[in-house]
This record gives C-alpha cells, sequence and structure tokens, in this order.
C-alpha cells in the first residue's frame, strides 16, 4: 500500500522562499529545482524508509537533493509521510518536531 505524502507549512514556505531565491537570477532553473525537489518528495510514497535517519531524531529522516536536504516524518499507522523542510545544507540543522 502506497504512503500518501503531506507538506508541512514549514515546507511550504520554505519551498516558495527557494523559488524566489533562485528565481532572482534564473526563474526556469527555480522552476526546474522546485520540480525536482518536489518530485523527490512524491516519490516517497514507494519507499519511505530508504533514505538515512537524522542522528538529531530517530523519527526523522532526510534525503540529499544538493544543495538541499529533505526533511521528512513517516506515520506508519497513518500510512502518511509528512515533509517537514526543506533546507539548505550549508545552514545549520533545523528546528525538528
Amino acid at each position: 500500500m502506497d504512503f500518501q505524502v503531506t507538506f508541512s507549512k514549514n515546507a511550504l514556505n520554505e519551498l516558495e522562499e527557494i523559488l524566489k531565491f533562485i528565481g532572482k537570477d534564473d526563474p526556469e532553473a527555480a522552476r526546474d529545482f522546485c520540480t525536482k525537489l518536489l518530485a523527490k518528495s512524491l516519490r516517497l510514497n514507494r519507499f519511505p524508509f530508504r533514505h538515512t535517519i537524522c542522528p538529531q531524531r530517530a523519527n526523522v529522516r532526510k534525503i540529499p537533493v544538493p544543495p538541499y536536504l529533505i526533511y521528512y516524518r513517516i506515520n506508519e499507522l497513518k500510512h502518511r509521510i509528512t515533509i517537514l523542510h526543506f533546507w539548505h545544507s550549508a545552514r545549520q540543522y533545523p528546528m525538528l518536531p
């Protein structure tokens, strides 16, 4: 059974900021990169356990999409994945719930 992928408010706000930031110089590259981030996120519906567990939180995993990381949590009982953050890897780790 596939998992449902949802996005936290923080993740959606961060995605919008990425689009704006990259879009200042190259709107097409910004759209392409944000599409890539969304596609990687949505592919979790099939294989959510394949990515690395975060050392800061055992119940949070991360996907590298250089130079960003996608942080997410799996709820096995509800078959739901929540994308928590789209985070630039050069920044300090986000506050993870």
